[in-house]
């Protein structure tokens, strides 16, 4: 998906959002072309970790990167962590978000919160699978297509403190 930036001075901004281990760090480096210092949790591993294998990758903290869709539209994608306890606390920043990437499992929390929010519940579902066995590279295709379908101008108040 990668093409001359777009003249649009609007970067849209895409939630990346479901349950610890769900895949959503592997989905984002799979898609981003350029991610920030802690954008793939490089920095994060479990305390007591005997040996590499046993490094776990979970953070709390928001992962940032960006790919450029086919039109050439810039995306900033945020990787949000996926505690079950802080998903509320997710949905209230998600006022930044433009649109989301959502793991089924989370599905209907998001829909619920969604709903309380007045956004539209009925956004693309694209099915997907990173584990080994079910992972179709046609399946990143299918989500950088729903992603393209929904790209549109952003309105930003930026007359306001």
């Amino acid at each position: 998906m990668t093409s001359s930036p777009s003249t649009s001075s609007s970067a849209l901004n895409i939630g990346i959002l479901g349950h610890v281990d769900s895949g959503k760090t592997t989905l984002t480096r799979r898609i981003a072309e350029m991610g920030s210092t802690s954008a793939f949790d490089a920095h994060a591993t479990s305390s007591g970790a005997a040996t590499s294998s046993e490094v776990r990758r979970n953070t709390l903290d928001l992962g940032f990167s960006t790919m450029t869709s086919s039109s050439g539209r810039r995306l900033a994608l945020i990787d949000c962590p996926g505690h079950a306890g802080l998903i509320r606390a997710v949905l209230a920043a998600s006022t930044v978000f433009d649109m989301a990437i959502v793991i089924k499992e989370t599905t209907k929390k998001v829909s619920k919160g969604l709903k309380s929010m007045g956004v539209d519940e009925n956004s693309p579902v694209v099915e997907m699978s990173l584990a080994d066995g079910f992972f179709k590279e046609e399946m990143l295709d299918n989500l950088k297509n729903a992603i393209e379908s929904r790209i549109f101008e952003p309105k930003r108040d930026t007359d306001g403190s």
